[in-house]
């Protein structure tokens, strides 16, 4: 069954990845995980009740905050595949060493490079690995294409 996915929201997730691919490594390791967070909340988000009850346990400093409880409940329900949730186990990884590490610059050194080597994305279509950018970027890619793809489901 093919992707499919509406105008409006693949014109948004090319202008995210358009904007991070231009920015330095330690910024595009972290500017990808705001969007997935956001398609993680909204899937979340489908299969619970509307109302302040939700959006109490989203806000900051509350139960489904964190990013990685969101990946943790979403497989739990059931929302997304095995593959996703390591990818995004690894990406969410990624991240907080690009923002809480001021040593951590660059995709090719450790432990970003260490990091990357665990997404599903490291071996191309040719089965060749990728480099550690480039396979970063395809996680991130085909996770926020998985996320909005369940969301409109």
């Amino acid at each position: 069954m093919p992707l499919e996915i509406s105008p409006e929201s693949w014109d948004n997730i090319r202008r995210e990845l358009a904007e991070a691919s231009q920015a330095k490594e330690r910024v595009e390791g972290v500017v990808f995980m705001c969007s997935l967070d956001k398609h993680l909340e909204l899937l979340l988000r489908t299969a619970m009740i509307d109302g302040e009850c939700v959006d109490d346990l989203m806000t900051d400093g509350q139960a489904l905050q964190p990013f990685s409880i969101k990946v943790r409940l979403a497989y739990a329900l059931g929302l997304i595949a095995e593959v996703v949730r390591k990818d995004l186990y690894f990406l969410n990884k990624i991240r907080n060493a690009f923002a809480h590490k001021t040593d951590v610059t660059s995709f090719d050194k450790p432990p970003i490079c260490d990091l990357c080597g665990n997404l599903s994305t490291v071996k191309g279509i040719n089965g060749e690995a990728q480099p550690p950018r480039e396979a970063h970027r395809m996680a991130a890619f085909k996770s926020l294409v998985y996320l909005d793809s369940e969301i409109d489901r």
